[in-house]
């Protein structure tokens, strides 16, 4: 049975993307990196396509499977490219090498969207899936609304921080407390982009 690997080793980012693969392709075995004892690349290209890539052949390197590997940015309007957070989200800005906590990233938002009503911004998504051959390359834009949410805090446990400030245009919760048929909706852009990765690697 061909089996694809998701370049990840987070529970949350994982489960999403089995469910929407399980959707398109039934028989597919799926796997995280949680199992391989593998170090992780130094993520050193310059945007979320290049990193993408980076990890997926990577990756595949070791463990000679499939590997559709993920990477995002984002981007707020009017704020100058240089003091973008776009593929730095972890360590906020490209100019700070410290990788943040999820309970320091979370508060570092808050203070910043206190003194603000909303910030639009962009989401920007890269998947890479390489199958030792080849690469195929799908990327989407996303908008959103950044605002502050309904609690002060977080568990340090928490997958994603970001998802707490991030509002889908069209949609009236984050992504963390968005309802499920609206989740199915809002993901629809992305499972498309996933399906063509699928068929073009020949994984249906």
């Amino acid at each position: 049975m061909t089996k694809l690997i998701i370049a990840t080793t987070n529970k949350d980012r994982f489960q999403k993307n089995r469910r929407i693969i399980k959707k398109i392709s039934p028989n597919l075995k799926i796997e995280s990196l949680a199992g391989y004892k593998i170090e992780s690349p130094m993520e050193s290209g310059r945007n979320e396509n290049e990193n993408a890539r980076l990890k997926a052949v990577y990756y595949w390197n070791f463990i000679k499977n499939p590997v559709l590997s993920i990477d995002n940015g984002i981007y707020l309007e009017s704020i100058l490219l240089q003091n973008q957070p776009g593929i730095f989200i972890r360590r906020l800005s490209k100019k700070i090498q410290k990788i943040y906590s999820n309970r320091e990233i979370f508060s570092y938002w808050y203070e910043i969207l206190k003194k603000h009503s909303s910030i639009k911004c962009k989401l920007k998504k890269a998947l890479v899936l390489y199958d030792g051959k080849k690469e195929y390359m799908q990327s989407i834009e996303i908008k959103f609304f950044l605002k502050i949410p309904k609690y002060k805090d977080i568990p340090e446990s928490e997958n994603n921080p970001m998802n707490h400030f991030l509002f889908p245009v069209g949609f009236g919760e984050n992504l963390f407390d968005i309802k499920e048929s609206e989740r199915i909706k809002y993901e629809k852009p992305y499972e498309r982009k996933v399906r063509i990765l699928l068929e073009q690697a020949r994984l249906i």
